[in-house]
């Protein structure tokens, strides 16, 4: 190496020293001159992502990876939103640390404007209120203390389940695939599954070989939803209606590993999924329901599968508490509020049943009536006016 280069190379590489380290400033890049200092936590072009960036690294670890990816796509889409409210001068900052009271209310403006549902509404300001207070910004909860009336009202309205003739729909359906038609076999029997156990669909989805007991006709469920905090592991009774098809699936699916994929656990195995753990993502479960809905003309999700077998277990008689451990509930006023209670028709012919007993019992019996009466004899002495001594 000549003795110019190297005292060049020496000398370049002192300057990018100085440069942006001696004086204690970084450099404008365009003009090698300092520019303005930042303050102590500046965010860039895109405030909004990197407050929820920050958020999401802080919780994710208590998060399931479904959940995180859910709340990433919330973020993004509010930041967006944001960002355009801002451009078009109805919201002051699209900064989480700014956003006022006000913020919130036209952004709450903005989703009704596009039709989102009440709900809907109400899980974006939910996110929203935890990513403000992440950066100890109240405003979201301010703003529904000062203007309720904006937000739309906490909904309790308890969804229907499958009306019997849907549920027979799938069953029947269900029974008529054959075990050759794979792709077929195994969304039928994911969702008779479903409606057969009233497992969530990450249970259901994430359920292995193993956790399936065809002696007991129970599964466990192990990936339960607040797995580590306030969920606990379970096992759930199998419905006998999902028997057969249960039955047929099984042989198929374990004929379909050996030959394929032996390795692999899953009681659902996405067999073309050969870079990752044979396990099915949400998407591809929703692309099973598909072809269930489209032979059946039946619309249905995994929560309304929960409820239809929450309603089931009820319609047949079982009580409410056991009920609600099969589903996974802390409480039987989430099962009762959410998915399942007692209809009124039910519950009349039991009112009925109950009183015809008891009438039935307060009657005098008939018979009785019938049969003779002991007679009364009183002794003559009882019958005198005057006493008599000596009697007794």
């Amino acid at each position: 190496m000549s003795p110019s280069l190297s005292t060049a190379h020496a000398h370049s590489h002192l300057e990018g020293y100085d440069a942006t380290h001696s004086v204690g400033k970084k450099l404008s890049v365009e003009n090698r001159r300092a520019g303005r200092p930042r303050g102590q936590r500046s965010m860039g072009r895109y405030p909004f992502l990197t407050c929820a960036k920050e958020y999401l690294e802080r919780v994710g670890p208590t998060l399931s990876n479904e959940t995180a990816r859910e709340r990433e796509r919330r973020y993004r889409r509010m930041a967006k939103d944001f960002e355009e409210l801002h451009k078009a001068g109805k919201v002051s900052s699209h900064n989480p640390e700014k956003l006022t009271d006000m913020d919130v209310i036209a952004f709450v403006g903005l989703l009704k404007t596009r039709g989102m549902s009440g709900s809907g509404i109400l899980h974006e300001i939910s996110a929203l209120k935890k990513l403000l207070e992440f950066v100890g910004n109240g405003a979201a909860q301010t703003a529904k203390v000062r203007m309720p009336t904006s937000f739309p009202k906490q909904s309790r309205q308890r969804l229907p389940p499958m009306t019997e003739r849907e549920r027979n729909q799938i069953l029947e359906a269900a029974e008529r695939v054959p075990k050759e038609d794979w792709r077929r076999l195994q969304a039928f029997a994911m969702t008779v599954m479903a409606i057969s156990t009233g497992l969530r669909s990450k249970e259901l989805r994430l359920c292995n070989r193993e956790d399936l007991d065809v002696a007991s006709w129970t599964i466990h469920a192990e990936e339960v939803k607040g797995k580590g905090t306030y969920g606990e592991p379970r096992d759930v009774p199998i419905d006998p209606d999902g028997h057969g098809i249960i039955l047929r699936y099984l042989e198929a699916r374990d004929a379909m590993v050996a030959t394929t994929r032996p390795e692999l656990r899953a009681l659902f195995p996405a067999i073309g999924d050969a870079k990752g753990d044979g396990y099915f993502t949400t998407n591809s479960l929703s692309k099973l329901r598909a072809i269930v809905k489209d032979e059946t003309g039946v619309e249905y999700d995994g929560r309304k599968c929960r409820r239809t077998f929450g309603q089931k277990c009820i319609d047949d008689g079982m009580p409410l508490e056991d009920v609600s451990l099969f589903l996974g509930h802390n409480t039987t006023r989430t099962t009762e509020g959410s998915y399942c209670r007692k209809r009124p028709t039910v519950a009349m012919e039991e009112a009925r049943r109950i009183w015809h007993n008891r009438v039935k019992a307060a009657d005098i019996d008939p018979v009785s009536e019938l049969r003779p009466q002991p007679t009364r004899v009183n002794s003559p002495m009882i019958e005198k006016r005057r006493w008599e001594a000596g009697y007794a």
